[in-house]
């Protein structure tokens, strides 16, 4: 059973106003989630991905639920079209996941 998971640079365009706005897809297989509101976008994707998961815990469920399967299953994630391995990405959830199941205890 495969379950990919995706982060997708996102311009935002309300088609009533034209308004424009920055941020990000995040979805997997099951679940999917959006933030809308950026001023601007990381063009680093190790920086991307950092900045959605400080955003995703404890805020927005879909978020978290699609990133912590990312962690709980250490797999690889694709940023754009580029595919992350878990070796790669693992620093970023550990320095996040890690502190957060600490204060848990």
């Amino acid at each position: 059973m495969s379950n990919t998971t995706h982060i997708i640079r996102t311009k935002f365009v309300d088609l009533k106003s034209g308004e424009e706005n920055l941020g990000v897809r995040i979805f997997d297989d099951y679940e999917q989630s959006y933030s809308n509101n950026w001023k601007s976008i990381p063009t680093d994707d190790l920086e991307l991905l950092t900045k959605c998961i400080d955003e995703g815990i404890g805020i927005d469920t879909n978020r978290t639920s699609v990133l912590n399967y990312v962690y709980e299953t250490q797999s690889g994630i694709f940023i754009d079209d580029t595919c992350y391995e878990w070796e790669v990405i693992q620093p970023i959830f550990a320095k996040t996941f890690e502190d957060t199941e600490s204060q848990k205890l």
